[in-house]
């Protein structure tokens, strides 16, 4: 009887203590039900590799874009924001690729749920043109999860490419594993082809002066507007970067219709889309 007693009270104490421990601790990816998790349309990981854990807070909390630096080598694909911080353990493979593959083979071919796509914004900060050939190698590994079988369907993961754009190369490779971050004065050509270009972005602060502080001026949110309505005409979305991290800031972006909202803060914009829903 009272190994009996011990053993409940055991068993209790465990229970208290597990429920006071973060969920990240109860919940590695490996271990997740990825459809489980939340799907913020609006949420993007600027810099995500740079966070403590890349990729998994962003997935745990539900971002559906996410963006990653990377420079060429010695052949290797290499995640960091400068050359100096380069580090062969730290590669787009085993960071982004690797888990993204994984998640999708145990989630029955998604992140998310079925035809929630979410973006893989990668930012090629060396020479785009020689980094391409090796990107498409690698990429060609893992084409599952970027491409699709069916003609109407969006893949798993959409792989974006900013930066530094090899727009040519890109332009002229039937695979079709990758397309183009856009800028604004893509939206002038009349025959923009948004399957190679679904994405526009741009820095806000050559196009805007308002931080989220005060009223946004009526010239700058027409100005805003005209830019949504016109992005979206051609079968884009629409992300600006170099933004405030602001909550007053953000909801001006959500009212007037930009697709993507930026944040180095992922649990501040995740807080705030879910609380605005």
């Amino acid at each position: 009887m009272p190994n009996t007693i011990c053993i409940n009270w055991l068993l209790k104490t465990l229970l208290v203590l597990a429920s006071s421990w973060p969920i990240t601790l109860l919940q590695p990816l490996s271990s997740m039900s990825p459809g489980a998790d939340p799907y913020l349309e609006n949420a993007h990981a600027h810099n995500d590799y740079q966070h403590p854990r890349p990729l998994i807070d962003a997935l745990q909390l539900g971002f559906c874009s996410i963006e990653v630096d990377i420079w060429l080598a010695q052949d290797s694909i290499l995640v960091a924001h400068d050359r100096k911080d380069l580090s062969p353990e730290r590669n787009l493979e085993s960071m982004y690729l690797k888990p993204l593959l994984k998640r999708f083979n145990e989630n029955n071919g998604w992140i998310y749920s079925p035809n929630q796509t979410m973006i893989l914004l990668i930012d090629i900060k060396s020479n785009g043109d020689e980094m391409y050939p090796k990107l498409k190698q690698l990429l060609e590994k893992y084409e599952a999860i970027l491409k699709t079988q069916l003609p109407q369907q969006q893949p798993a993961v959409k792989a974006i490419l900013s930066g530094n754009r090899p727009i040519k190369l890109v332009q002229q490779d039937p695979d079709n594993l990758v397309s183009i971050d856009g800028r604004l004065e893509t939206l002038e050509d009349r025959n923009l082809n948004s399957r190679l270009f679904p994405m526009i972005s741009d820095n806000w602060r050559n196009h805007f002066r308002w931080n989220g502080e005060g009223e946004f001026p009526k010239h700058e949110k027409d100005k805003l507007i005209s830019i949504v309505k016109k992005t979206h005409a051609q079968g884009c979305i629409l992300r600006f970067w170099a933004t405030p991290e602001n909550e007053k800031f953000w909801g001006a972006l959500r009212e007037q219709g930009v697709d993507l909202i930026g944040t180095d803060d992922l649990d501040k914009l995740s807080k705030f889309l879910h609380q605005s829903k």
